[in-house]
């Protein structure tokens, strides 16, 4: 019976899982972007502090981002974070195909779903709540074309620098991009009250219209700086920790 109760207790007081998969938040094609050294490990390695800070010992927080990641390269991994048994289950999907020009967010949504359904497909008995985190927009500058098409001084000899365009093209680049978040927040909203224990973590609806304001959240643009990293880690922990 001691041996019993000591097994129980043990279990009860082992740290829960929160495993981080995806990539960041940021509408980017990879080729405008880069690993962020400005945080060591980014916006996972926050939430990791922040939980540990307010609930001290109760969470694990194991980072399997990878940079670059899709809903199609993510199935490939989708059975290794099973198998880590985790509590929580943080998803930053999709942020990669909303980039590309003509991208379909109910399209991009419905691989999501598949996702999600399988990562809340009980496990020994375990069955993980999913945190979605909502994507949002770079901050671009001036002279910047469509995403993917890459960075000043890429191009072959003779045909200038892709990404310029003529002036005025980034506020129309820049407003298309935030309609197709905008309505890919709202797939993933209706996603995470179609399945029950998933989590839509809203950053767009706070993340600022301003581009002087935006652009303190980026680094270039593309990636997040350490005050974005520090504003997705907080809205994570916070959601995590009403659960």
């Amino acid at each position: 019976m001691l041996g019993l109760l000591c097994t129980t207790w043990l279990a009860a007081a082992a740290p829960l899982p929160v495993v981080a998969v995806g990539d960041g938040p940021v509408v980017a094609p990879l080729n405008n972007t880069a690993p962020d050294q400005t945080v060591p490990g980014g916006w996972v390695t926050v939430l990791a502090d922040c939980l540990e800070e307010r609930q001290p010992a109760r969470f694990t927080v194991v980072d399997r981002v990878v940079l670059g990641e899709t809903t199609a390269t993510f199935k490939e991994r989708l059975e290794p974070v099973r198998e880590l048994r985790p509590s929580w289950v943080v998803v930053a999907l999709g942020a990669r195909e909303l980039a590309q020009e003509g991208s379909q967010p109910a399209a991009i949504r419905a691989e999501l779903e598949t996702i999600v359904t399988q990562l809340r497909a009980k496990t020994r008995k375990i069955r993980p709540e999913v945190l979605l985190i909502g994507p949002v927009s770079p901050a671009l500058e001036p002279g910047e074309g469509r995403p993917g098409e890459g960075r000043p001084g890429e191009g072959r000899p003779g045909e200038g620098r892709p990404g310029e365009g003529k002036e005025g093209d980034e506020g129309s680049e820049q407003a298309s991009l935030d309609a197709r978040i905008g309505a890919y927040n709202a797939q993933l909203t209706e996603l995470a009250a179609s399945i029950e224990g998933v989590t839509f973590v809203d950053l767009w609806s706070g993340w600022p219209r301003e581009p002087s304001r935006r652009s303190g959240l980026t680094v270039g643009g593309w990636t997040l700086s350490d005050q974005g990293h520090a504003r997705v880690a907080a809205a994570v922990c916070d959601a995590v920790l009403a659960e």
